[in-house]
């Protein structure tokens, strides 16, 4: 399966090996840790071989969720916490798929991150294991990395500080060091001030009067609570399926540790909880609960099952009968709604022929009717068609979205690309928007003029063909 936002990490990646820098010369209002993350694999992309080029583009979050597994596995003393640890993973193998969690997505780095914050934390809250020096080390690095995938995650930097076995100023300023450190690369490298226009100001000013349409702008803190008490009665209520049992049970297991923290009345392990909580449902506004391929719930759902594993565990240790029980019959419901993606998943091939090998194909076709220094414009948003057929765009602009057009100085950058640089091909997605058709050609109405057509196989391509370049038409 296939995500916009996956899509858009693919492409700038592949703007990134290419020499453009994050911001300066490639836009994105996005947090820059999954967009580095996938850069650092792109040396074993293969232009020839697009179907390698997204086995590694995948492999990068095993690599980045092997990294956080090791880790918080060795910072345990307790043997009971390495070994439900290590159940809990095997759970998760069973359901991160089906959430997206398999995806190169900023929701699938920050689950990551919290999900190695969560267990760091929750043991010491409740006396499992000491904090010591290792962890705290640890809990300053995955907070700052959390912070730069999602900004809306700063709270979760109070930890390292407030679990510190001791010397907690030091702690505190060693924490805002680390989330300088990138601060300082951008300045030196000159992307200081486009990360600031489009990273902060953009992505706090611009951006949230698009993002949610129920309530006017101003009251997406109103709608958030809305969706969180709309989401929280789903998912007490509904039992229909393998789906909804999986989450409610997972659901519940929450509240369970919660009561259990609540009533050691100990106002510090209160807070910690709460600050992870508020973490996973910041964005709340994603969630669709009840159903799979929701990456929105993902963050939750890798807490909540953390809290399922704990309470079976550390609290029902002395019921061992029970416990393992409970946590086989889970796993099974699990896997039970796992199987129908599995089997799929084991046909030979079926994941790229259905998700990628139509669009590798069309990058082909891309590649065949122009040349490597040429560039493309890809309209609106079908972004992997830069990587996959290794061209670039013709401005730093990968994507268009209403928000972007929204800024008078965003047009006319897009504008002055279109009329001042040499495009010899078009490639034009579905232009409709939340159920407006043809909403996307409000904005470049003369965007295909001198352009013609490409057709294959007697069918639309979506591709666009200067006219003075038609003659390319016959390598077809």
């Amino acid at each position: 399966m296939t995500n916009f936002d996956e899509n858009d990490h693919l492409a700038v990646g592949y703007f990134l090996k290419n020499g453009r820098l994050l911001y300066k010369d490639i836009f994105s209002h996005h947090f820059p840790l999954p967009y580095y993350w996938t850069y650092i694999f792109t040396p074993f992309w293969s232009p020839i071989s697009p179907s390698r080029t997204i086995a590694v583009f995948r492999l990068a979050v095993l690599v980045m969720y092997l990294i956080n597994f090791l880790l918080v596995y060795f910072s345990f003393k307790n043997r009971l916490l390495k070994y439900s640890y290590s159940l809990w993973i095997i759970l998760l193998i069973t359901f991160l798929t089906l959430y997206h969690g398999n995806l190169v997505l900023s929701e699938t780095f920050a689950a990551i991150f919290i999900s190695s914050i969560f267990w760091l934390t929750i043991p010491i809250i409740l006396k499992r294991e000491k904090s010591t020096w290792f962890s705290t080390t640890l809990l300053i690095l995955f907070s700052s990395l959390a912070f730069w995938t999602q900004p809306l995650l700063f709270e979760l930097s109070l930890l390292p500080v407030i679990l510190a076995p001791k010397h907690k100023i030091k702690v505190f300023f060693a924490t805002i060091v680390i989330n300088l450190i990138p601060l300082i690369l951008f300045y030196l490298s000159g992307q200081l001030s486009e990360f600031w226009q489009q990273g902060i100001l953009f992505n706090f000013f611009v951006y949230p009067k698009f993002f949610v349409d129920n309530l006017p702008p101003g009251n997406k803190l109103i709608q958030t609570i809305l969706y969180f008490f709309q989401n929280e009665f789903y998912l007490f209520t509904h039992l229909g399926n393998f789906t909804q049992l999986f989450q409610y049970t997972l659901h519940l297991s929450f509240y369970f540790l919660l009561i259990k923290i609540i009533k050691t009345k100990n106002l510090l392990s209160i807070f910690v909880f709460l600050l992870i909580f508020i973490a996973v449902r910041v964005r709340e506004v994603k969630i669709i609960p009840g159903v799979i391929f929701n990456f929105g719930i993902y963050p939750y759902l890798i807490i909540a099952s953390s809290s399922f594993v704990l309470s079976l565990f550390l609290f029902l240790k002395n019921h061992r009968f029970y416990t393992f029980t409970i946590f086989l019959v889970t796993l099974f419901v699990s896997f039970v709604d796992l199987r129908p993606v599995l089997l799929q998943s084991l046909k030979p091939g079926y994941n790229y022929e259905v998700f990628w090998s139509y669009r590798q194909r069309l990058a082909e076709t891309i590649d065949r009717l122009t040349l490597p220094q040429e560039k493309i414009l890809v309209y609106p948003h079908d972004v992997d068609y830069y990587a996959l057929s290794s061209r670039l765009s013709p401005d730093r602009f990968v994507y268009w979205f209403p928000w972007i057009d929204s800024v008078s100085q965003y047009q006319q950058e897009r504008l002055w690309a279109i009329e001042n640089t040499d495009i010899p091909l078009l490639y034009i997605g579905n232009l409709d928007f939340k159920g407006t058709p043809n909403f996307y050609s409000q904005y470049f109405p003369n965007l295909t003029n001198n352009y013609l057509p490409v057709i294959k196989d007697k069918k639309e391509t979506g591709l666009w063909i200067q006219k003075k370049y038609q003659d390319r038409l016959k390598s077809l």
